[in-house]
């Protein structure tokens, strides 16, 4: 199925958001592991 360029452009923008998300999730956890 072929995704128009705005599709593509967002599906990459969701992606970036998730990585963000998941990268901001670990730093979190070290963050309150080093503060107990």
């Amino acid at each position: 199925m072929l995704k128009s360029p705005v599709d593509k452009k967002n599906d990459n923008l969701t992606e970036i958001i998730t990585d963000i998300f998941a990268n901001s999730k670990i730093i979190i956890i070290f963050v309150v592991r080093a503060l107990i």
